[in-house]
């Protein structure tokens, strides 16, 4: 017959009654135990009998760093305009494209652009005035590839077409500010007329603020922009030219790709070794690996029979930093695997998200962010060599951003729970 017992690893502050097995990452273990049953109740689950409990005092992230990396046209909005976050430069600029090819026959005698204002964010107090600016994109792109670096050159030097408005009238029109004929000129017409006819040249536009410098930015609907109380998406970006043939013809684009990115200049982040981001927009990826302590090794956890039950990560937030979460604000993040290889020296790691472990929502208000991992425990124990990777949930809809720390020192060292059950087998019983 089988018999279960039931040991839990905790970080040392945990229970200090039961401190009692010390492990150091890549060294050996010493314990002595206690017969004070663990009262850990998030690990108890009916049938396990008895916990003792192991600690180690030393961090198991062995490795991390933060993914940079761009949003994609996922969400309903595109943000443009500078974004104070960071010590360098970083600004929201809108990559857009139509297809022209299902234009009747003709010559392109009028074109022009159309978007739908959703808000500014981060305004600048001394007034609602925005100027923006297009430019023609040189090199192929689509939404999936924005999220690799480097990004699709354009013409920046030459400005397609430009536009000034005023955002006074967002508070009068529920949530949607139509702006016709935002961007019209002999330019744009030149370069419609073009893809019209040379589909192979049409890469699109980039939409940048005139100014950099200049604070607040403002958010269109994208293409899957889903105004308040409406029931499906805006036709939007849209591109309107006018075709010349046998009958003069009007003829509304939406765009068929369409995404913001945030393009930095200097130390964007100026962040300490052991501090993460995570955020919409720019940064939404941050990558831990992790260490198990050695009393659950592969090759020692399979000789002892031990599974993993369920296990626990908390990483402090980091309060005083331009890429904290504000007190009144929340974030969704979501903790997912990922089998990439990557080191720390290794800035552009193309993670592939495998296994969704757990979903939460921190507040600003917060001290921590926990998750549960015990799923991720598993596939350690069993020799397996995947990373978590820690994104924001809501990609790229509202600019948010979360400071971790993931340090060695007091108050900044992450914590881990393992609760696991060891199966002994005894031969005639």
């Amino acid at each position: 017959m089988s018999r279960k017992t039931s040991r839990s690893i905790l970080i040392r502050d945990l229970l200090p009654q039961l401190v009692i097995c010390a492990a150091l990452l890549g060294g050996a273990s010493s314990c002595s135990e206690s017969e004070t049953p663990l009262d850990w109740r998030e690990a108890v689950r009916a049938g396990l009998g008895s916990l003792e409990s192991l600690a180690t005092d030393t961090l198991v992230v062995q490795a991390q760093m933060s993914r940079i990396d761009v949003g994609t046209g996922a969400g309903g909005f595109l943000l443009v305009g500078p974004v104070a976050r960071g010590a360098g430069e970083l600004v929201a600029q809108v990559y857009m494209k139509w297809d022209l090819s299902t234009l009747p026959e003709g010559t392109v005698t009028a074109a022009h652009l159309d978007m739908h204002l959703a808000g500014v964010d981060e305004a600048d107090p001394a007034g609602g005035s925005y100027a923006l600016r297009i430019h023609e994109i040189l090199e192929p792109w689509s939404e999936d590839s924005l999220n690799l670096v480097p990004l699709p050159e354009a013409q920046t030097g030459v400005t397609l077409a430009s536009a000034e408005f005023d955002t006074s009238g967002l508070e009068s029109s529920n949530g949607v500010l139509t702006l016709p004929e935002l961007f019209v000129s002999e330019d744009l017409l030149t370069l419609a007329r073009r893809w019209s006819t040379d589909p192979q040249s049409n890469h699109g536009v980039l939409l940048r603020p005139r100014s950099t410098t200049a604070p607040g930015f403002v958010r269109f609907y994208s293409s899957e922009g889903l105004p308040p109380n409406a029931t499906s998406a805006l036709a939007t970006p849209l591109l309107v030219v006018e075709v010349q043939g046998a009958d003069t013809t009007t003829v509304s684009l939406e765009a068929v790709d369409d995404a913001f990115v945030m393009a930095a200049e200097g130390e964007v982040f100026d962040l300490a070794a052991d501090e993460l981001v995570v955020a919409s927009g720019y940064v939404h990826h941050a990558l831990l690996q992790l260490d198990l302590p050695p009393a659950l090794a592969p090759e020692t956890a399979a000789r002892a029979g031990i599974a993993i039950v369920q296990g626990r990560l908390e990483l402090p937030l980091l309060a005083s930093s331009d890429w904290s979460l504000a007190a009144e604000e929340q974030i969704e993040l979501r903790l997912y695997e990922t089998e990439t290889d990557w080191t720390q020296e290794d800035p552009w790691p193309g993670t592939t998200l495998i296994q969704l472990i757990d979903r939460v929502t921190v507040s600003g208000e917060d001290s921590v962010a926990a998750f549960g991992i015990g799923a991720h425990l598993r596939t350690l124990v069993e020799g397996s060599q995947r990373s978590l990777v820690i994104q924001s949930e809501n990609a790229i809809d509202e600019l948010q951003s979360l400071a971790l720390v993931v340090g060695e020192t007091e108050g900044r060292r992450a914590r881990v729970e393992i609760a696991y059950e060891r199966v002994q087998d005894r031969l005639g019983e």
